[in-house]
């Protein structure tokens, strides 16, 4: 083998053609990434705002109505009141005060419901209340001892009713009274949940006490008692289903 000056000229050669062959090989690239797969849009989860706003506002609406029925009450206070009154007054405190722990637990719809039916009770009350002491007379004398029986009593009813409107109120009341009967019907003998089966008890006391009014002739407030029973009757029964 050459040695000296050409044998480096012969290195320089051969270096020479190895990079100009290697000059023609492409690169090496690296494969391509698969492209990303589109995820489908999500729709955003509903705002939890929403629904707090709805549960205050339930709430707030439901603390008026029971400052409005205790305001409706407040006149009567202390007052000393006829027995069927007292009786109402005492449902519609117990009902207040139902509402006003359903309101503590947040069970808004309880409260609601409560609310409701205390405030449609208590505006009765103030309405049969002043219809009554509108009509009471300055003073009644009592009756002489050994009397005879009375004659039958006329309906209690404003001087202007007719007897034909005395007849329809009376056959409106009794029709009223036996729809009443009608919705409590399904329930007879069935196990109620507390508040339930209180409210059908203050329901059968109405019906007793209308029936008896009717029976006396007072028309007036036979109706009262017959609609108070047949809104409560009708409620328990929304209640049930």
């Amino acid at each position: 083998m050459p040695s000296g000056p050409l044998r480096r000229s012969i290195w320089c050669v051969a270096l020479a053609l190895l990079l100009a062959g290697c000059a023609g090989f492409p690169a090496v690239v690296a494969p391509p990434k698969p492209a990303a797969e589109k995820v489908a849009p999500v729709a955003p989860p509903r705002p939890a705002e929403a629904s707090l706003e709805a549960a205050e506002r339930l709430s707030r609406e439901t603390r008026t109505r029971l400052d409005a029925t205790e305001g409706l009450l407040r006149p009567l206070d202390g007052k000393a009141l006829p027995p069927e009154q007292t009786e109402t007054y005492a449902t519609v405190q117990g009902l207040l005060a139902k509402a006003k722990d359903a309101l503590q637990r947040r069970d808004l719809q309880g409260a609601a419901a409560l609310a409701e039916k205390a405030h449609l009770l208590a505006g009765e009350l103030a309405a049969a209340l002043l219809a009554c002491c509108a009509e009471l007379p300055a003073a009644v004398a009592p009756p002489k001892p050994g009397a005879e029986k009375a004659a039958p009593v006329a309906p209690v009813l404003s001087p202007d009713v007719s007897p034909e409107a005395a007849e329809r109120l009376s056959r409106e009341t009794r029709a009223r009274l036996d729809a009443t009967e009608g919705l409590l019907r399904p329930l007879d003998g069935k196990a109620l949940p507390p508040a339930q089966a209180e409210t059908y008890s203050t329901i059968q006391s109405f019906l007793a006490k209308a029936r008896e009014a009717l029976e006396r002739q007072d028309l007036q407030r036979a109706a009262t008692l017959a609609d108070k029973a047949h809104i409560l009757a009708r409620e328990l029964v929304e209640t049930r289903h």
